[in-house]
């Protein structure tokens, strides 16, 4: 048997075969490069912005994590938890029953705030439904005063 027969050109490489599928030479993703880049950038804004203004309004229109494999690509996550903790109110919202239990289950789990670093009260409104809709809701409230800076996400 020659080496072509065996899968190799004259001068020892392996000659691909094309009947066959090839090789999968890297594992797949578990979520998206871009969202874990995109989180990451939303929270060092919020970061800056937080230091500019020492106060906020977080406002999420599609909130929910996209897979509870890549927490790092969960932009909600990564804002509640950056310091320091002075963003006030959180209005948190997404269509899906299991993002809005995964956004309550956040919020119970973040410890209480620092009077010592005088952090102020946080407040949170979790609403599961249309963005569109919810929101307009949230600015005729009354609840993000005029005074208080906001950044609202939609992604």
């Amino acid at each position: 048997m020659s080496g072509k027969q065996l899968g190799f050109d004259g001068e020892g490489f392996k000659v691909p075969d094309l009947d066959q599928p090839p090789e999968i030479l890297f594992k797949t993703l578990k979520s998206p490069l871009w969202s874990e880049h995109k989180a990451k950038l939303i929270e060092r804004y919020l970061y800056y912005f937080v230091q500019i203004t020492h106060h906020g309004t977080y406002i999420d229109g599609f909130a929910g994590p996209q897979t509870s494999e890549a927490p790092d690509a969960w932009a909600a996550k990564l804002v509640i938890e950056s310091r320091p903790r002075w963003l006030r109110k959180f209005f948190l919202c997404d269509l899906g029953t299991k993002q809005v239990e995964a956004l309550e289950r956040l919020v119970t789990e973040q410890p209480p705030r620092d009077k010592a670093r005088k952090e102020p009260k946080r407040e949170f409104k979790i609403r599961r439904g249309d963005f569109n809709e919810e929101v307009a809701i949230l600015l005729n409230s009354g609840w993000v005063p005029d005074t208080q800076a906001a950044f609202c996400l939609l992604d």
